[in-house]
């Protein structure tokens, strides 16, 4: 996977704006929605497929970790998912 990531944002559709719902393609695309939904249901809105995608998680309101992916598991290390982390955190608060 890239380390450079391309970042963009998916808009809502859900009610539950608690967090943000991220997927990582394998290209090193990060998508991801102001939203708390199933990883699966963010990929549908992209034009990705389950082998595209790699790994993703979930980031509380304020953009930080809580967890994994039950979709598609965890970063393959910690600087990798910070990195991605980093990324989306610079496009919510800018």
């Amino acid at each position: 996977m890239a380390v450079e990531t391309m970042v963009k944002k998916i808009d809502a559709v859900g009610l539950d704006r608690e967090g943000y719902t991220f997927i990582v393609a394998k290209d090193g695309t990060v998508y991801y929605t102001g939203e708390l939904t199933r990883h699966l249901s963010l990929m549908s809105r992209t034009s990705c497929q389950m082998e595209d995608i790699a790994w993703g998680g979930i980031l509380n309101d304020r953009g930080d970790w809580v967890r994994r992916s039950y979709d598609f598991g965890d970063a393959p290390t910690v600087e990798i998912r910070n990195a991605v982390i980093s990324a989306i955190q610079e496009q919510i608060y800018a």
